[in-house]
Protein backbone atom coordinates (compact mmCIF):
# COMPACT_ATOMS: atom_id res chain seq x y z
CA UNK A 1 0.00 0.00 0.00
CA UNK A 2 2.83 2.39 0.88
CA UNK A 3 4.63 1.68 -2.38
CA UNK A 4 1.47 2.26 -4.38
CA UNK A 5 0.84 5.55 -2.58
CA UNK A 6 4.30 6.78 -3.56
CA UNK A 7 3.77 5.77 -7.18
CA UNK A 8 0.39 7.49 -7.55
CA UNK A 9 0.02 11.14 -8.60
CA UNK A 10 0.34 13.29 -5.47
CA UNK A 11 -3.29 14.43 -5.50
CA UNK A 12 -4.48 10.81 -5.34
CA UNK A 13 -1.74 9.35 -3.17
CA UNK A 14 -3.89 9.31 -0.02
CA UNK A 15 -6.41 7.08 -1.79
CA UNK A 16 -4.12 4.07 -1.35
CA UNK A 17 -4.12 4.20 2.45
CA UNK A 18 -7.74 5.31 2.75
CA UNK A 19 -9.08 2.71 0.34
CA UNK A 20 -7.12 -0.10 2.00
CA UNK A 21 -8.22 1.06 5.46
CA UNK A 22 -11.96 1.44 4.91
CA UNK A 23 -12.82 -0.70 1.87
CA UNK A 24 -14.93 1.91 0.08
CA UNK A 25 -15.83 1.43 -3.57
CA UNK A 26 -14.25 3.65 -6.21
CA UNK A 27 -17.41 5.69 -6.72
CA UNK A 28 -17.72 6.19 -2.97
CA UNK A 29 -14.10 7.31 -2.61
CA UNK A 30 -14.42 9.91 -5.34
CA UNK A 31 -17.70 11.15 -3.89
CA UNK A 32 -16.13 11.54 -0.44
CA UNK A 33 -16.58 15.02 0.99
CA UNK A 34 -14.41 16.44 3.75
CA UNK A 35 -17.61 16.77 5.80
CA UNK A 36 -17.97 12.96 5.73
CA UNK A 37 -14.77 12.59 7.73
CA UNK A 38 -14.66 12.90 11.50
CA UNK A 39 -10.94 13.41 12.09
CA UNK A 40 -11.31 13.52 15.88
CA UNK A 41 -13.35 10.32 16.25
CA UNK A 42 -11.53 8.65 13.33
CA UNK A 43 -14.65 7.77 11.40
CA UNK A 44 -15.92 8.12 7.84
CA UNK A 45 -19.60 8.38 6.91
CA UNK A 46 -20.41 6.65 3.61
CA UNK A 47 -23.74 7.64 2.04
CA UNK A 48 -22.98 8.89 -1.48
CA UNK A 49 -21.29 7.63 -4.62
CA UNK A 50 -20.38 9.11 -7.97
CA UNK A 51 -22.24 7.47 -10.81
CA UNK A 52 -22.33 7.89 -14.57
CA UNK A 53 -25.85 7.83 -15.99
CA UNK A 54 -26.39 8.33 -19.70
CA UNK A 55 -22.93 9.80 -20.08
CA UNK A 56 -23.51 12.29 -17.25
CA UNK A 57 -21.75 12.22 -13.90
CA UNK A 58 -24.10 12.41 -10.90
CA UNK A 59 -24.17 11.98 -7.16
CA UNK A 60 -26.29 9.02 -6.09
CA UNK A 61 -27.05 6.79 -3.09
CA UNK A 62 -24.53 4.05 -2.41
CA UNK A 63 -24.92 0.61 -3.93
CA UNK A 64 -27.74 -1.26 -2.20
CA UNK A 65 -28.58 2.10 -0.61
CA UNK A 66 -26.54 1.07 2.42
CA UNK A 67 -25.45 4.03 4.57
CA UNK A 68 -22.64 3.18 6.96
CA UNK A 69 -19.99 4.53 9.30
CA UNK A 70 -16.56 2.97 9.04
CA UNK A 71 -13.72 3.39 11.57
CA UNK A 72 -10.53 4.89 10.14
CA UNK A 73 -7.11 3.76 11.31
CA UNK A 74 -5.19 6.32 13.38
CA UNK A 75 -2.33 5.84 10.92
CA UNK A 76 -4.47 7.14 8.06
CA UNK A 77 -5.71 10.33 9.74
CA UNK A 78 -2.40 12.24 9.38
CA UNK A 79 -2.23 11.19 5.73
CA UNK A 80 -5.70 12.61 5.12
CA UNK A 81 -4.88 15.78 7.06
CA UNK A 82 -1.80 16.35 4.93
CA UNK A 83 -3.82 15.69 1.80
CA UNK A 84 -6.33 18.37 2.83
CA UNK A 85 -3.46 20.79 3.42
CA UNK A 86 -1.88 20.17 0.03
CA UNK A 87 -5.10 19.78 -1.93
CA UNK A 88 -7.93 21.69 -0.23
CA UNK A 89 -11.42 20.22 -0.83
CA UNK A 90 -13.19 21.53 -3.91
CA UNK A 91 -16.90 22.35 -4.09
CA UNK A 92 -18.45 20.31 -6.88
CA UNK A 93 -22.12 20.58 -7.87
CA UNK A 94 -23.76 17.69 -9.69
CA UNK A 95 -27.33 16.47 -10.15
CA UNK A 96 -28.67 13.90 -7.70
CA UNK A 97 -29.71 10.63 -9.34
CA UNK A 98 -32.24 8.59 -7.42
CA UNK A 99 -35.31 7.34 -9.23
CA UNK A 100 -36.73 6.08 -5.94
CA UNK A 101 -36.83 9.63 -4.58
CA UNK A 102 -38.64 11.82 -7.14
CA UNK A 103 -38.44 14.89 -4.90
CA UNK A 104 -34.64 14.89 -4.89
CA UNK A 105 -34.00 13.27 -8.26
CA UNK A 106 -32.32 15.67 -10.69
CA UNK A 107 -31.80 18.39 -8.08
CA UNK A 108 -28.30 19.92 -7.79
CA UNK A 109 -26.16 18.78 -4.88
CA UNK A 110 -22.91 20.44 -3.80
CA UNK A 111 -20.21 18.53 -1.98
CA UNK A 112 -16.70 19.58 -0.92
CA UNK A 113 -14.85 16.68 -2.52
CA UNK A 114 -11.60 15.34 -1.12
CA UNK A 115 -10.32 13.97 -4.41
CA UNK A 116 -10.75 15.73 -7.75
CA UNK A 117 -9.13 16.11 -11.13
CA UNK A 118 -6.37 18.71 -11.52
CA UNK A 119 -8.98 21.09 -12.95
CA UNK A 120 -11.18 20.62 -9.86
CA UNK A 121 -13.78 18.42 -11.53
CA UNK A 122 -15.20 15.18 -10.21
CA UNK A 123 -13.31 12.00 -11.07
CA UNK A 124 -15.29 9.22 -12.66
CA UNK A 125 -13.58 7.80 -15.68
CA UNK A 126 -10.87 5.32 -16.59
CA UNK A 127 -8.08 7.83 -16.15
CA UNK A 128 -7.27 6.75 -12.61
CA UNK A 129 -8.29 3.09 -12.71
CA UNK A 130 -6.60 2.26 -15.99
CA UNK A 131 -3.64 4.61 -16.25
CA UNK A 132 -2.53 5.95 -12.89
CA UNK A 133 -3.35 2.75 -11.02
CA UNK A 134 -1.78 0.43 -13.58
CA UNK A 135 1.46 2.42 -13.36
CA UNK A 136 1.30 2.46 -9.56
CA UNK A 137 0.76 -1.29 -9.24
CA UNK A 138 3.63 -1.94 -11.64
CA UNK A 139 5.96 0.40 -9.76
CA UNK A 140 5.03 -1.31 -6.48
CA UNK A 141 5.70 -4.77 -7.93
CA UNK A 142 2.08 -5.92 -7.77
CA UNK A 143 1.41 -8.64 -10.39
CA UNK A 144 -0.84 -7.52 -13.23
CA UNK A 145 -3.71 -9.98 -13.25
CA UNK A 146 -6.13 -7.74 -15.11
CA UNK A 147 -8.13 -6.61 -12.09
CA UNK A 148 -5.74 -4.44 -10.14
CA UNK A 149 -7.66 -1.19 -10.40
CA UNK A 150 -8.82 0.75 -7.36
CA UNK A 151 -11.24 -2.02 -6.41
CA UNK A 152 -8.38 -4.19 -5.16
CA UNK A 153 -8.11 -1.80 -2.20
CA UNK A 154 -11.58 -2.95 -1.14
CA UNK A 155 -10.39 -6.54 -1.28
CA UNK A 156 -7.34 -5.55 0.76
CA UNK A 157 -9.50 -4.11 3.53
CA UNK A 158 -11.81 -7.13 3.58
CA UNK A 159 -8.98 -9.65 3.67
CA UNK A 160 -7.15 -7.75 6.43
CA UNK A 161 -10.27 -7.50 8.59
CA UNK A 162 -11.32 -11.12 8.19
CA UNK A 163 -7.91 -12.75 8.46
CA UNK A 164 -7.26 -10.86 11.68
CA UNK A 165 -10.49 -11.89 13.36
CA UNK A 166 -13.06 -9.19 12.62
CA UNK A 167 -16.47 -10.87 12.48
CA UNK A 168 -18.35 -11.57 9.28
CA UNK A 169 -21.31 -9.37 10.20
CA UNK A 170 -19.17 -6.36 11.09
CA UNK A 171 -17.02 -6.76 7.97
CA UNK A 172 -20.15 -6.85 5.81
CA UNK A 173 -21.49 -3.75 7.54
CA UNK A 174 -18.27 -1.80 6.98
CA UNK A 175 -18.15 -2.81 3.31
CA UNK A 176 -21.83 -2.02 2.76
CA UNK A 177 -22.57 -5.50 1.49
CA UNK A 178 -24.43 -8.62 2.59
CA UNK A 179 -22.89 -11.35 4.71
CA UNK A 180 -23.64 -13.81 1.92
CA UNK A 181 -21.57 -11.82 -0.58
CA UNK A 182 -18.70 -11.40 1.87
CA UNK A 183 -18.70 -15.08 2.75
CA UNK A 184 -18.79 -16.11 -0.90
CA UNK A 185 -15.99 -13.73 -1.86
CA UNK A 186 -13.65 -13.84 1.11
CA UNK A 187 -14.21 -17.12 2.95
CA UNK A 188 -10.64 -18.22 2.14
CA UNK A 189 -9.36 -15.45 4.40
CA UNK A 190 -11.20 -16.83 7.40
CA UNK A 191 -8.91 -19.78 8.15
CA UNK A 192 -7.95 -18.22 11.47
CA UNK A 193 -11.59 -18.41 12.51
CA UNK A 194 -11.41 -22.17 12.03
CA UNK A 195 -8.26 -22.34 14.13
CA UNK A 196 -9.95 -20.27 16.82
CA UNK A 197 -12.99 -22.57 16.74
CA UNK A 198 -10.72 -25.56 17.36
CA UNK A 199 -8.96 -23.79 20.22
CA UNK A 200 -12.30 -22.96 21.85
CA UNK A 201 -13.53 -26.54 21.60
CA UNK A 202 -10.17 -28.00 22.69
CA UNK A 203 -10.48 -26.00 25.91
CA UNK A 204 -14.20 -26.67 26.36
CA UNK A 205 -13.88 -30.43 25.80
CA UNK A 206 -10.65 -30.88 27.75
CA UNK A 207 -12.44 -33.01 30.42
CA UNK A 208 -13.18 -35.59 27.72
CA UNK A 209 -9.48 -36.41 27.54
CA UNK A 210 -9.48 -37.91 31.02
CA UNK A 211 -6.61 -40.12 32.01
CA UNK A 212 -4.68 -41.77 29.22
CA UNK A 213 -5.54 -45.19 30.64
CA UNK A 214 -9.25 -44.42 30.81
CA UNK A 215 -11.52 -45.74 28.11
CA UNK A 216 -13.67 -43.41 25.98
CA UNK A 217 -16.88 -44.23 27.84
CA UNK A 218 -15.33 -43.68 31.24
CA UNK A 219 -13.59 -40.49 30.10
CA UNK A 220 -16.88 -39.12 28.82
CA UNK A 221 -18.39 -39.67 32.26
Amino acid sequence: VAAVAVALPARWSALAALGAAVGMRQGELFALAVDDLDFLRRNVHVAVQLKRVGGRVCFAPTKNRKIRDVPVSARVIPILSEHVRLFPPVEVTLPWHDLQDPKRHGKPVTRRLMFTKPDGGAVLDRMVANRAWTKAWKAAGVPDVGRNGMHVLRHTAASAWLSNGLGLARTAAYLGDTQEVILRTYSHFMAKDEDRAREIMDAFLEPLSGDASTGPAEAAQ
